[in-house]
């Protein structure tokens, strides 16, 4: 969040007049040549984020989104609302005494209050106004850690998430000072709106732009941060998930809220597809058995009315089966057993020993990871072989590095490596899934999206577990085969695939012909 304020550009703010006094930025020369340019290519956050409100690029009539299956996810992030203290702190930096940033802004009303001594004294009341409500943020989130610090691990690493149903429980130990919160908010905008009020008044001899500006900025960051309050802590919205994130820092638990609706579907539509000529959506990913229902729901396609929506399903140019073999472990052995990690390294040793090539595993946990690289280290198998694993000290960039630098290297990775990563050629020959990649189903966002679905009297497994998960898989299938001379080995350790009747839904997805086995030997 610190660095993000630093280099980020502030609406208003960052303007050609003011940013030329201090020799340019990026943002000017960015947004003239997106301005002359007949194709744009951005990210899908930025997209979302030009979409309800351009700053950089021109306005939008036609878009191509590739990798289209990742715009739900990217979407609940945009549409999220998330309040901490460090968010509080950081949008009120520039008028918190304490904080370096405000020296600029200081310096400048001090100029301008020995020529206007109002000015001086409305900026001294937002500062102690901006100083009471960092002072009730600071108690407000200490007593929630202190009241619920009992639901958070010590022992973890990762951020942890509580779900929060009711704002009246949620908040009953911190009602006072939840509305103490509210209400220095609105008095310390009250007291912004005085100060911008005051500079909008005077001339531009007796005040600059830029300082008129960065006032207006204070007074949308409180607004901001009133609405934000209200979103998550004070006024429930039907159809919304909320939950308390944090963990702990030293001996400190820091924790955010958070809120965000559960469906996101309709949300895009409105702020995308709605607004929009025509889109194409392309991914390799966007169908089930050849079925984009899946897809159109969860990006709120089925339903557009008034809009033409049409599909195509365009067959891959590559020889699946002639450039890939697929294994498919139908041992007794699952990820739930004890043995399985000794099961998993045995496939693995045999693996590296029969081919000798480059092979990357994928796990969907790091603890299973963990007891995987650990399990091959004590066989005695890191002495002889080069293995990278993603453990908490190990970069992406360095791991592919290593496994592109080693002939017969072996990568061991989690999430991250599903998707983004090109290894065409020898730089990967053998793929090894550990685990159907399905949704933790206690996340409260994918509890409450199959709490929905289940509320139609539907089976939320195989509407929404099942078909995310068989798109996940067959984006992790897709770093083995690259281009049309690659070829390799693809195995699947998760019995399920032919233990199970969903089962069929992971086979279909896998444009391979499956062969069975169930042990090393057989490979």
């Amino acid at each position: 969040m610190r660095v993000k304020s630093l280099i980020q550009s502030d609406p208003g703010f960052c303007t050609r007049t003011i940013c030329r006094k201090h020799d340019g930025c990026f943002i000017a020369p960015l947004r003239e040549k997106t301005q002359k340019s007949d194709l744009i290519v951005v990210n899908h956050s930025l997209l979302l984020a030009e979409l309800s409100e351009n700053r950089v690029l021109p306005q939008m009539t036609r878009v191509v989104v590739d990798e289209a299956h990742n715009m739900v996810k990217v979407a609940y992030d945009h549409f999220q609302r998330s309040l901490s203290r460090r968010i509080i702190a950081d949008k009120l930096s520039s008028v918190n005494p304490a904080s370096i940033r405000s020296k600029r802004l200081k310096g400048q009303i001090s100029a301008v209050a020995q020529m206007n001594s109002e000015v001086g004294e409305a900026f001294a009341h937002l500062q102690d106004a901006s100083e009471n409500v960092l002072s009730v943020s600071r108690k407000l989130f200490a007593c929630l850690a202190e009241e619920h610090a009992t639901s958070y691990k010590r022992d973890v690493r990762y951020s942890q998430k509580q779900r929060y149903t009711d704002f009246g429980h949620q908040f009953a130990a911190v009602s006072q000072e939840t509305t103490l919160l509210a209400e220095s908010l609105r008095e310390a905008g009250q007291k912004a709106a005085v100060v911008f009020e005051l500079l909008s008044a005077l001339s531009e001899e007796k005040v600059e732009a830029e300082t008129v500006t960065a006032a207006e900025r204070v007074v949308e960051s409180l607004n901001e941060l009133t609405v934000l309050l209200d979103n998550v802590a004070m006024r429930e919205q039907e159809n919304w998930v909320y939950w308390e994130e944090g963990g702990f820092k030293n001996d400190d638990l820091v924790i955010s809220l958070n809120g965000v609706p559960v469906d996101i579907g309709n949300d895009l539509a409105e702020s995308m597809f709605s607004t929009l000529d025509s889109v194409i959506a392309t991914s390799a990913t966007l169908t089930i058995g050849g079925d984009f229902h899946y897809f159109l729901s969860r990006l709120g396609l089925e339903n557009m009315e008034g809009r033409t929506v049409e599909t195509r399903a365009f067959p891959s140019p590559f020889l699946y089966n002639e450039q890939c073999k697929y294994y498919q472990w139908g041992g007794e052995s699952n990820q739930q057993a004890l043995d399985f990690p000794q099961v998993l390294s045995d496939v693995i040793e045999h693996v590296t020993a029969k081919w000798g090539k480059r092979t990357m595993v994928l796990f969907t946990a790091r603890k299973a990871l963990e007891e995987c690289y650990y399990e091959l280290e004590s066989r005695g198998y890191l002495k002889n072989h080069d293995v990278f694993a993603q453990l908490s000290s190990a970069s992406r960039g360095s791991m592919l590095e290593g496994l592109r630098s080693s002939e017969g290297g072996l990568l061991l990775g989690t999430s991250s490596f599903w998707e983004g990563v090109d290894l065409p050629r020898d730089l990967l020959e053998v793929l090894m899934i550990t685990k159907l990649p399905f949704d933790v189903p206690f996340e409260p966002l994918i509890e409450a999206f199959n709490e929905r679905i289940e509320r139609r009297e539907m089976n939320a497994f195989m509407e929404h577990s099942v078909p995310a998960a068989a798109i996940r898989l067959r984006q992790g299938f897709g770093r083995l085969i690259r281009s049309s001379y690659d070829e390799g080995v693809f195995i699947n350790m998760d019995n399920r695939v032919v233990k199970k009747r969903y089962g069929q839904y992971f086979q279909s997805v896998i444009p391979v012909e499956m062969r069975i086995f169930s042990s090393p030997d057989e490979l």
